[in-house]
């Protein structure tokens, strides 16, 4: 069984590749194509393609999660049945693109082979419109998952999925949280399409004051802030670094956790303080300090050999998922139960903790 995975472009036929141009209108396999939203669909059917659509699985999902699931599914039970077929999708196949991700992991488990032919990438068409060069680093996001949090605006952005109106007034909020309200922004439509790419430049604040009539194929472009207004986690890292370094100050240099136990007690009740008197801006210092004492100990672990960040983040996420199994996984419990059920989980840590120190012990 084999299943030959076609990307075809950003939406012109000038950038489908011929090997995948040949594929699709003359193989006499069976063609299913993710979307008939695709600019470049009505040429290749006036050149003899016929196809297959899929866009009825988009009725069906709550969730696009759900409409790519049965999609690979859908395709799955199709070669099954044929044998071999080819299965299209707009751009790239490994660009954005998560029902050939699904497709892979899917196939891999039944031993259906994997053959792609590549087209050009919308990244390719989308940076080409802008004239900037990628190879710097960029993040590339879906409008529908941008989380404020891990925004990098030291990198360029790409954010996709900005199909209406109301998704780009969203994005824009997200947005605002991380840029400048002033910083620029490129709103690109049509991106690689001859006669009809637009780009439009604008603040991010004005993303939605445009008149632009966003659709599926339009995109937004952020450059990278040269001048950072807000600093992250990495920032903090890198000066607590400096900080403990060779030509850092001495007092932190000598720091170790003995000598820190008890500031970070002062600066827990001085959080505690800040909340009991409604005070927020304090409350914001305060809790920056005791985000100082985490990072610094972290350090400390980090240059001992002992611990770093990551596991400090790592242990208390899979602490949480372990704790709430009724929000990370499928069980069903009453509020009134949850206490009684936290207890457990905390002795059922308590006894693999025991085991593995019996375990270093030997």
């Amino acid at each position: 069984m084999k299943i030959n995975i076609v990307g075809l472009g950003p939406g012109s036929l000038d950038n489908i590749s011929y090997k995948v141009y040949e594929i699709v209108t003359a193989s006499n396999l069976p063609l299913y194509i993710r979307t008939k939203k695709h600019p470049v669909i009505d040429t290749l059917e006036q050149r003899g393609m016929k196809a297959e659509y899929l866009d009825r699985f988009y009725e069906t999902g709550e969730v696009f999660e759900q409409v790519y699931e049965a999609i690979v599914d859908y395709l799955i039970d199709e070669v099954k049945t044929q044998n071999e077929i080819i299965y299209a999708v707009p751009g790239h196949p490994y660009v954005a693109e998560q029902t050939v991700a699904i497709l892979h992991e899917k196939c891999k488990e039944q031993n259906i082979e994997i053959v792609t032919y590549p087209s050009m990438s919308f990244i390719d068409a989308l940076f080409a419109a802008v004239k900037r060069d990628p190879s710097d680093g960029f993040e590339l996001k879906d409008a529908f998952n941008i989380d404020t949090l891990s925004l990098d605006t030291e990198h360029d952005l790409v954010i996709t999925q900005v199909y209406d109106n109301l998704i780009a007034s969203e994005t824009k909020l997200k947005l605002l949280e991380a840029y400048p309200d002033e910083h620029e922004a490129y709103i690109v439509k049509n991106a690689g399409i001859t006669g009809t790419e637009e780009i439009t430049v604008c603040k991010i604040y004005e993303l939605d004051q445009m008149g632009i009539c966003y659709d599926y194929l339009t995109s937004l472009y952020i450059p990278r802030v040269i001048h950072k207004t807000y600093s992250n986690l990495s920032d903090l890292i890198n000066i607590v670094r400096k900080l403990r370094g060779p030509d850092g100050c001495p007092w932190d240099a000598k720091q170790t956790h003995e000598s820190l136990k008890d500031h970070i007690v002062e600066e827990a009740t001085e959080v505690k303080e800040a909340i009991e008197n409604d005070d927020l801006d304090n409350l914001i210092e305060e809790l920056g300090d005791v985000l100082l004492h985490i990072v610094f100990h972290s350090e400390l672990g980090r240059e001992s050999g002992y611990f770093n960040l990551l596991d400090i983040t790592d242990g208390i996420c899979k602490k949480l998922t372990f704790r709430h199994p009724h929000v990370f996984s499928d069980l069903e419990i009453d509020e009134k139960d949850l206490p009684e059920m936290w207890e457990r989980l905390k002795q059922i840590e308590k006894n693999n903790k025991n085991t593995d120190k019996q375990r270093i012990r030997g």
